[in-house]
């Protein structure tokens, strides 16, 4: 479930500079069949790039490369675009350079020269004759002028700075103020090429190529000049075995031609090259639902400057797998949650503990109990943790109250700090219901800036730490450092995350604090063994769910005898289910709910509640309240809840969560400093349609 993985914008800004393309495509038969082989939802070693996430485009999947021979292999998840039939193939887009380079390159002698920001100099290169896939050296000699500034790396091109293959970012290395050399890698496989703004593909075949110098001195515009000066080659290539007559410039083929939502499907193929950066680099795979067409190489302009180009089309037939109709649920018998929700119930117990403004107050018991954070709020500022040293006191971003004991309160609040991380948690806790706070102790080899929020583990609290170089990963080995105590922090034990008193051994870890302005806010889900203790627990990763994006708000929950199930209502897979423990996932299909499993809803929520009842709280559309639906077990659609609207105006609420036999939320008006935050609570049993 981690947060998106934007292919298309990462790929546009590598097109623009990427070589013009255009080519003779043959229409001949489809070449390379699928190989048949089970699906698994495990993101398979032979798959480029990292365990996928449940959290990806619906449109499109990354983790594709390519080799210098066209061989190219890239795997997706298969998403729910409730349709029976997907259609995948390859894409790039192709870049319509202008300029002096964008017809075919002229005939120049073997060494030549043109005007570049430093001077003019000659290219010269060891031998004329190459071979597909061999490394060459060019050298460069000043006839007039000197090394520019700005100029450690250049463009090489080959076949036209504006119409043929172009290496972003070659290493020069000079040897003098006026001699310099570079090495280019010969392509090994058709590249695309673009004449008179028209792409194409370019065979691998014999022939006398310009090898040109772009950039030599980077700076705005170069790129549109055309070469810098360039050196005629003749390729010797063998025979060639594809993109000729009778082969295609391009194939794809499927590990499988049947799958189920949310597997994962290997993709095999050749393709033609595109911008050299270090390696070839430039396409991902298109995952619609319409139809793509069945040419082996198709262009379509959708920009002046870009065509895009679609390759080896293919069709996959898609099973929904698993839906919630067909999902035998047993009862709910415990909940965790990601995300620094201010509404928190205490597991397996009816204390819920809510940020205020000035407090915590805790429900849940006889009555209501105020905590006051007046004394936390002083304690940051002393500490330098608040902006300027404020002591105004701020509500918590999430606070915990100890099983059995409303007065002991653990709260994490948001630090400033004049160092890295500037933005971090700070953990605080009281034992005398908010007249004094303290900082929760850190365990051997960790700072209080490696603070992630607290977890609940039968009557003790745990406080769990994590080192913030970047985000962290598990494997079979990884154990995280946490500080409990039962007794409200009177007393403090070191020890490491053990696994939840009920159900599976998974679990949410360590928070990464960020503000979800621009990027996402990780939080790990990790898995232990089958029947783990509760501390000392060594934890990895699935191979799917490797973390969650706590801007939104995430559930798991154990059931007394079923499927661990996992709901994230910004995921393309709003419901996952587990049977082995959290190793392996599968998608649960929802009836469809607009706005659900659509990233970018910070109020939604997706929770299940005792009595098996999914809950989902969305915005319909940009200007409507946030509305509350149910889906009931067996059911085939969601229904409207009656008389109970999550919010109106100008109005913000806080994720979902459950208690018991209730339903539980924050309420606040937007854009007030110290806003009053209003309860909600509805008994389960009073959500009706």
């Amino acid at each position: 479930m981690l947060r998106h993985v934007t292919i298309g914008s990462h790929l546009t800004a590598i097109a623009v500079v990427a070589l013009g393309v255009a080519v003779l495509v043959p229409v001949g038969p489809r070449a390379d069949a699928t190989t048949t082989r089970h699906a698994s939802t495990s993101w398979p070693t032979s798959c480029p790039g990292q365990p996928d996430s449940i959290d990806q485009s619906a449109t499109m999947s990354g983790d594709v490369t390519q080799s210098l021979n066209g061989s190219i292999v890239g795997c997706f998840r298969v998403p729910d675009d409730r349709q029976s039939t997907l259609h995948v193939a390859w894409q790039s887009y192709v870049a319509l350079l202008t300029g002096p380079g964008s017809v075919r390159p002229t005939k120049v002698s073997a060494t030549s020269s043109s005007g570049s920001p430093g001077g003019s100099f000659t290219l010269s290169i060891a031998s004329h004759t190459v071979r597909p896939g061999e490394r060459i050296e060019i050298s460069g000699h000043y006839v007039h002028g000197h090394r520019p500034a700005n100029s450690s790396s250049v463009t090489i091109c080959w076949n036209g700075c504006q119409s043929g293959l172009q290496e972003l970012g070659v290493t020069l290395h000079w040897s003098s103020l006026t001699e310099f050399h570079a090495a280019l890698v010969v392509p090994d496989a058709p590249w695309y090429v673009v004449y008179h703004g028209r792409p194409s593909v370019h065979p691998l075949a014999s022939g006398t190529y310009a090898v040109g110098i772009e950039c030599i001195a980077s700076n705005s515009g170069c790129a549109l000049r055309g070469a810098d000066a360039q050196v005629h080659v003749h390729l010797v290539a063998p025979r060639a075995t594809w993109c000729t007559a009778h082969v295609p410039c391009g194939s794809l083929r499927l590990s499988t031609t049947s799958t189920t939502i949310g597997d994962v499907v290997e993709v095999r193929g050749r393709a033609p090259l595109v911008t050299l950066i270090g390696q070839p680099s430039g396409y991902w795979l298109n995952l619609s639902s319409s139809n793509l067409g069945s040419r082996p190489v198709a262009f379509t302009g959708i920009a002046v400057t870009e065509d895009l180009a679609t390759i080896a089309p293919r069709n996959l037939t898609v099973d929904p797998g698993q839906t919630w109709k067909s999902l035998h649920l047993f009862p709910v018998t415990l909940s965790s949650w990601s995300s620094p929700s201010p509404v928190n119930p205490t597991p397996a117990s009816p204390l819920v503990a809510w940020c205020e403004p000035g407090a915590v107050v805790v429900t849940g018991g006889a009555h209501p109990y105020r905590v006051p954070t007046t004394g936390a709020a002083r304690l940051l500022a002393s500490n330098h943790l608040s902006p300027s040293g404020s002591t105004a006191v701020s509500p918590c971003l999430s606070a915990t109250a100890e099983p059995g004991a409303p007065e002991h309160v653990f709260a994490a609040f948001a630090a400033l700090r004049n160092e890295i991380p500037r933005g971090s948690l700070a953990g605080l806790y009281t034992s005398d219901g908010g007249v004094t706070w303290h900082f929760v102790p850190s365990p051997p080899r960790h700072a209080d800036t490696d603070f992630g929020g607290f977890h609940v583990l039968g009557r003790h609290v745990e406080a769990l730490f994590a080192k913030r170089n970047g985000n962290a990963t598990y494997d079979a080995r990884t154990t995280v450092a946490t500080e409990t105590t039962s007794n409200g922090g009177v007393t403090w034990s070191a020890s490491t995350l053990g696994c939840p008193i009920d159900g599976p051994c998974t679990t949410f870890g360590p928070l990464t604090p960020d503000n979800c302005a621009m990027t996402s806010q990780p939080e790990a889900v990790l898995v232990g063994p089958a029947r783990g203790p509760s501390s000392g627990v060594s934890f990895s990763e699935s191979r799917w769910v490797t973390e969650v994006d706590t801007c939104y708000s995430q559930q798991l929950t154990a059931t007394a005898s079923g499927p661990e199930l996992l709901a994230d209502p910004s995921s393309i897979y709003p419901l996952l289910a587990s049977s082995d423990g959290g190793l392996t996932w599968h998608s649960v299909r929802l009836p469809f709910l607009t706005g659900l499993g659509a990233p970018g809803g910070l109020e939604d929520s997706l929770v299940l509640t005792t009595n098996d009842t999914l809950v989902a709280s969305v915005e319909t559309s940009g200007a409507s309240p946030v509305r509350l639906f149910l889906l009931r077990p067996r059911a085939s659609s969601w229904c409207r809840v009656r008389g109970v609207a999550r919010a109106s105006g100008n109005q913000l609420v806080t994720p979902l969560r459950t208690n018991g036999d209730g339903l539980l939320w924050g309420q606040y008006p937007a854009n007030k400093p110290n806003p009053v935050v209003a309860r909600h609570f509805v008994a389960l049993s009073d959500l009706h349609c």
